[in-house]
């Protein structure tokens, strides 16, 4: 009789300890603050238009958050790198296809607009620069951003005319 009491005293025990390290882990999770989509940029670089800002000026990518997001964010990295490299096609196409993966990708519209832009077709831009905002428009960096893009592209189709 002693041996089944203290079996199931032990089983008890081991229900309770099981039970409290489901609920901190749990608390845990709830209390990891994982970042959306978009990250601030950092203020330094507000007066400096968006064709002459570095890779480090310009708002970061995000956290990814789901597989296709990962995936168009990789293409959205590869496409900065294009970018920064000159060779506006290849960094459209990589945008464009981060778009085709995950459609809700801010950033990757951002990007292609300003590739398209930078490719010589600003009124191209205009439009990607709309959905730009449609998706990032809720944040004042991004905002900031797209308005500054959208103001240079403005501005070089005033001095065209």
């Amino acid at each position: 009789m002693r041996r089944n009491d203290h079996r199931r005293i032990c089983n008890i025990i081991l229900k309770w300890f099981l039970m409290l390290v489901v609920a901190m882990t749990m608390v845990h999770c709830a209390k990891v603050s994982r970042p959306g989509h978009k990250r601030l940029p950092s203020e330094e670089r507000k007066d400096i238009p968006p064709s002459e800002r570095s890779e480090e000026q310009l708002p970061t990518t995000p956290d990814a958050s789901t597989p296709r997001r990962v995936a168009s964010q990789q293409l959205v990295d590869k496409g900065i790198a294009s970018l920064d490299a000159g060779n506006t096609a290849a960094a459209m196409e990589s945008f464009q296809e981060a778009i085709n993966i995950d459609a809700t990708n801010g950033i990757a519209y951002y990007y292609l607009a300003r590739s398209t832009y930078e490719g010589g077709q600003g009124s191209s831009a205009l439009g990607f620069l709309d959905q730009a905002e449609a998706l990032l428009g809720d944040d004042p960096a991004w905002l900031e951003e797209i308005v500054a893009l959208r103001d240079e592209i403005a501005g070089e189709g005033e001095s065209l005319e």
